[in-house]
């Protein structure tokens, strides 16, 4: 017993010698692997870009993701900064992102983009130039876009603009409203959306903003107050809308400005609750 109790003891020793051996091994020449944020695969930290504290990018997918990804972020809080990249790809890559990135920073109801069908570039700010007679932008590829009326310039004075709406804003392309052909602009970023079914109140799927398709006010995502501002929950008001476009109603506000008629005295404004107990300018009771 004594003899198996020694042959058991040095074997135990020789293996918590071979395991300390092979940790010291691992801790002090194997680096430990990481994850890339976009590909998820493991590489060593000689083959990635650190982005932030917890997060790292292998080298093969940053021309990708700077190319694809606007703005770089390895996590919603973090925008990744694109000297982290210089030297390790191209700067003609590092430029072109810089410049999406600006373009990115503006609102989406003040983008322009170049007027000449072959380009369609968006215009970052840095392209904006100004003059007494026009305001324009100058892209890459030479043309000139009106920052007014967004069509192509010939010569910057003498330039007219020419609007592509009517007086209420809707582009005079765009088919008459009917009941099967609800189409109106968003009053944020002025981009078509034809809604056919289902509640009034909506989401622009490109600047993301909440309003009514009725009245055109915005619109809280959480709260169902549509009783508060008389606008059906789906579909036109039942009163309809009169040549002009008007809703046969008391507010009688227009479908594609959210406006009253400018003589119309029982809704100064319909984003506001009507004046009441005002009669000829008396006082209120």
């Amino acid at each position: 017993m004594a003899a198996h109790r020694r042959i058991l003891t040095r074997s135990a020793a020789k293996i918590r010698q071979m395991l300390s051996t092979l940790f010291k091994k691992r801790t002090c020449n194997t680096p430990v692997p990481k994850t890339c944020y976009v590909c998820l695969e493991e590489s060593s930290r000689v083959d990635l870009v650190r982005t932030c504290p917890s997060h790292f990018i292998c080298r093969d997918c940053v021309p990708a993701a700077l190319q694809n990804q606007i703005p770089l972020s390895c996590h919603s809080a973090y925008r990744i900064p694109p000297e982290r990249f210089r030297g390790e790809v191209d700067k003609t890559l590092i430029k072109k992102y810089e410049e999406k990135l600006e373009g990115n920073d503006i609102p989406v109801r003040l983008r322009v983009y170049c007027a000449s069908p072959r380009c369609s570039k968006l215009l970052a700010r840095h392209t904006h130039r100004h003059t007494q007679q026009v305001h324009f932008a100058k892209c890459d590829c030479g043309k000139k876009t009106c920052l007014t009326c967004k069509s192509l310039l010939g010569k910057v004075n003498g330039h007219i603009c020419v609007s592509d709406t009517d007086a209420n804003g809707r582009p005079i392309w765009l088919p008459q409203y009917t009941s099967t052909f609800r189409a109106k602009p968003c009053p944020n970023c002025r981009i078509v959306i034809e809604h056919m079914e289902w509640c009034n109140r909506i989401i622009c799927p490109h600047c993301d903003h909440s309003w009514c398709f009725v009245c055109l006010r915005p619109e809280a995502r959480t709260t169902g107050d549509y009783g508060l501002h008389d606008c059906p929950l789906q579909g036109d008001p039942e009163c309809d809308y009169d040549e002009e476009g008007y809703e046969k109603s008391p507010r009688g506000i227009h479908r594609d400005t959210g406006l009253p008629r400018p003589t119309n005295t029982v809704m100064a404004d319909s984003h506001d609750p009507p004046e009441v107990g005002v009669i000829d300018g008396g006082d209120r009771p």
